[in-house]
């Protein structure tokens, strides 16, 4: 009985750490051979590389497989956020001028996550309000084992990833794992795990904030107002002016012409009387 109990004991502790190693890596870099790593966390592949160090601390970089990276410096035993992993820089020491770092890398899970199923023709968008963020979530495409969305945040700013079944997407600060995906003849569905405080399936009577509303004055924003072509009534009257004036004008001149026809008709008459 009591081999048993301990069989079991063991049995589960392997699985714990199996289930454990797949979002957690520890491993060592220095500053002479082996300057960087390659882990995968849940079928994320991030590449690490020690940049400096001393005795103290050291600055890592971090980058995914979509080419983001950060770099920070960690200070012994501080923790850091970066892109979605939680860093740990365990140990630092320098040995005969070598400066060694153990890390501990740590994929951080959905938290307050909902699970959702984009439908392509039906439902391909959901309005995700999540950490003082709203994003805009669309269904680009999906087939068999693999997705396409389109992210969106409140500040415009937008990114497209494809994702495999059972991968964990940090998109513009909103995770997203992907169940399943299926395309068949009837439909192109997707089914999803995200963070969200909150979830909306926007129609025409519930528009989000994020989308622009263009057929609406923004605020402080004043309207020009339209030409009006009617004249004023000082228009008029100088436009009545100016058409007397030039009826004087004509008038004038035609007094003048016949002036002078009339000098030559006399002058005519006495030549030839």
């Amino acid at each position: 009985m009591k081999y048993a109990i301990s069989i079991t004991i063991l049995l589960l502790l392997f699985a714990l750490a199996i289930v454990s190693a797949d979002d957690t890596e520890s491993f060592t870099l220095n500053s002479n051979d082996k300057k960087t790593k390659e882990i995968s966390l849940e079928g994320n592949k991030y590449t690490f590389t020690f940049v400096s160090g001393d005795e103290n601390s050291a600055t890592l970089k971090v980058e995914d497989k979509d080419k983001e990276s950060e770099t920070l410096l960690f200070q012994q035993g501080s923790k850091e956020d970066i892109l979605d992993l939680l860093v740990e820089l365990t140990n630092v020491n320098d040995t005969n001028g070598t400066i060694y770092a153990e890390i501990e890398a740590i994929l951080e899970t959905v938290e307050s996550s909902n699970t959702i199923t984009f439908d392509l023709i039906e439902s391909p968008k959901r309005i995700v309000k999540y950490n003082g963020t709203e994003y805009i979530v669309t269904l680009f495409t999906a087939h068999d084992n693999a997705a396409t969305f389109i992210v969106e945040n409140q500040n415009n700013k937008s990114k497209t990833q494809e994702m495999e079944e059972n991968t964990l997407e940090n998109i513009l600060g909103l995770e997203i794992k992907l169940i399943s995906a299926d395309e068949n003849f009837q439909r192109i569905i997707a089914e999803v795990e995200i963070s969200a405080d909150e979830i909306i399936n926007p129609t025409p009577e519930t528009p989000a904030s994020i989308i622009n509303q263009t057929d609406e004055p923004q605020a402080n924003q004043t309207e020009e107002p339209e030409e009006d072509d009617t004249p004023s009534p000082d228009q008029v009257s100088i436009t009545a002016y100016a058409d007397s004036l030039k009826n004087q004008t004509n008038t004038e001149e035609n007094i003048v012409k016949q002036g002078v026809i009339s000098r030559i008709l006399k002058w005519f008459k006495g030549l030839f009387s």
